[in-house]
Parts: C-alpha cells; structure tokens; sequence
C-alpha cells in the first residue's frame, strides 16, 4: 500500500473542523470524520456531499471507543458535543439515542498502514479517554504522526484524574507527539483555531498547499493560560 496523508477528525460535531482541512489550504488524500450523534451526521452529510461523493471525505456514524458495540449518547446542550457520559458538564441526560462503539485499535488495523502519515484531532467529550488508552496499548497509536486532543474528560465528574493518567498511558507506549487543545487551539474562531493547531504540526506542513495563510509562527496562548494549563494536567 502506498504511502497516503489522512486527516482524522475524532469527534466531528458539525463539522466546524472538516470546514478546514477540507479546504483548499489542505491536501490530505483522505478525511475521516467519526462522529456518533445523528443530527450532526445529518448535518455534515448535506454540507460535505461533494466531498463524499469524490470519496476525499469518510463519514463514520459511529464512537471510535475500545470496543465494538453499542452505548447511550447523551445529548449535548447549547450547541455542545453530545457524549458517552451522562455527568459530563453541559449535557442532557433526558436526551438520549442507541448509536455504534467500534474498537479503535481494530479500525486503525483495517484501514491504515504503518506507511501513512496520520494527522488526528480528537474532540470527542469524555470518549478520547477509551480512543488513547486502546491506541496505545495494542500499538496501533504508533500509526499517528501527530495528534491534538481535547481532554473533555476533565468535565466529567469524577473522572477528571484520568486525563493525566491517559498522557501517562501514551508516554509509556512511547508516544509523546500529541497536544493539548489548550496550548495550540488559538484563533478568533473554529476554523482559524484548527489552522493554528495544525501549523504546530510539523508532519502536516508538507500537506499544505498555501503556506503564506499559515500564521507564521503559529499563535500560542496568553502565558496565563499556558501556567493553567500546566497546572490542569499535574
């Protein structure tokens, strides 16, 4: 199999990320979109119909997770994520569907090779947790070149303790190249936050078909928040 640039949007909401790395600016030969709340797959199917029908574009209607089966999405409320957690911050828990866990480690061996150059973002509201922790022991996180992640878990009540203990499952498996949302998502809005993010990529710079609208260097957080951050995670 040759070697092929994949984008992976872990946690697609409404597609605000998709927006990016599907424009012009970018060259991934192949997007996957994985996202498991079905108004927002609704959503992105009639944005990106091009992109799906030219096949740039895979819509997964499913949670990546370290199994394969079935779990209670909780809907999200003012525009938020929908989650697998009923006490993360900002969900309803009255509002709720059946959708599909497929296991990580199983699609990442099905559908990639060591030769591609992965680029990930996972935002996936509280579920990244499952995603890494599966990644990383069965050795297919070693797949990823490069990747950004929101700990939402943080917002879940009490389970703030493993996104610590995830990074620290990633560093044993001898993956260090992620980073957290806090330090590169920076932009006046979505689109511009996730161009800041992956400027910050080094393996995703030779994707690139316009680096003159990359900000040069990438923007880095107030140091306030970087302190904060650094606090977040001991």
């Amino acid at each position: 199999m040759s070697q092929r640039s994949i984008f992976l949007d872990i946690g697609a909401h409404w597609g605000e990320t998709l927006e990016e790395v599907l424009s012009p600016v970018w060259r991934f030969d192949a997007v996957y979109a994985f996202e498991p709340d079905p108004e927002a797959v609704r959503i992105i199917a009639q944005k990106f119909a091009a992109d799906l029908a030219s096949g740039k574009l895979v819509l997964i209607p499913a949670a990546l997770s370290d199994q394969d089966g079935e779990a209670e999405l909780f809907g999200g409320n003012e525009g938020g994520g929908a989650s697998l957690y009923a006490e993360k911050s900002n969900i309803d828990a009255a509002k709720h569907a059946r959708v599909k866990l497929i296991q990580s480690s199983a699609f990442f061996r099905d559908h990639f090779s060591a030769d591609d150059v992965i680029i990930a973002k996972l935002n996936c509201e509280g579920g990244e947790v499952n995603i890494l922790n599966d990644l990383s022991k069965s050795g297919e996180i070693q797949k990823i070149a490069r990747a950004v992640v929101d700990f939402d878990i943080r917002k879940v009540r009490g389970k703030r303790g493993l996104a610590r203990a995830t990074i620290q499952t990633m560093r044993a498996a001898g993956f260090d190249r992620f980073l957290l949302t806090e330090d590169v998502m920076v932009g006046p809005d979505a689109r511009a936050r996730t161009r800041n993010a992956i400027a910050h990529m080094p393996e995703a710079l030779a994707y690139c078909a316009d680096p003159g609208a990359l900000p040069n260097p990438p923007r880095r957080p107030k140091w306030t928040r970087r302190v904060k951050t650094f606090f977040r995670y001991l």
